[in-house]
């Protein structure tokens, strides 16, 4: 059975813990506030990212802005100095597509993969396994990722690395257009 490592246990970073571990995976975790590590009684709480990343085959990364993201993967106590060859980061978060190519490309000599797949739905929908992931990757990657990514809902493949964090940005805008109230049109009544 593969360990999974999760940084970040937001909303939706503890939901989607609490759904892997109760359907049967082995959990690493690690955020800066403790207390989040000990409400999951399925997972070992880690000291640090690099000692997540030590532990882990794949990790998963749920984190609101791309500056967070690179520096847990590619930062001096990151991911980039502790994972074993072999590992795969996997950013579940809606970041710049850029960023998420930059530390595919950084991590790429130290035969670590990167995949993005960011989530559409709530922390009740994570914790459902119910979550849309629009995924970016080598297709031979993300099928390694199956078992982790299907227990969290369904996977559609897009694209290279970064075209899944493009697939949403554009599913957001389109939303939010979507939804602005009509304008009405000045009339003299």
């Amino acid at each position: 059975m593969m360990t999974v490592g999760i940084i970040g246990l937001g909303a939706m970073g503890s939901n989607a813990a609490m759904r892997l571990g109760e359907v049967g995976f082995k959990l690493v975790v690690y955020d800066t506030r403790a207390q989040q590590m000990a409400a999951l009684p399925n997972a070992i709480g880690a000291t640090s990212i690099a000692d997540l990343a030590s532990k882990s085959d794949i990790i998963l990364a749920f984190l609101p802005y791309s500056k967070q993201v690179e520096q847990v993967a590619l930062g001096e106590e990151g991911v980039i100095g502790a994972a074993k060859p072999g590992t795969i980061f996997v950013n579940m978060s809606t970041i710049s597509p850029a960023t998420t190519r930059k530390i595919a490309e950084v991590l790429a000599p130290k035969k670590i993969d990167v995949i993005g797949a960011p989530m559409n739905g709530g922390p009740h929908v994570a914790r459902a396994g119910e979550l849309a992931l629009v995924v970016g990757g080598k297709e031979e990657v993300v099928e390694k990722c199956r078992p982790v990514l299907e227990a969290l809902g369904k996977i559609r493949l897009v694209g290279d690395v970064g075209a899944g964090e493009m697939a949403k940005i554009v599913n957001n805008l389109i939303l939010a257009i979507a939804s602005r109230p009509t304008p009405r049109p000045w009339c003299s009544a």
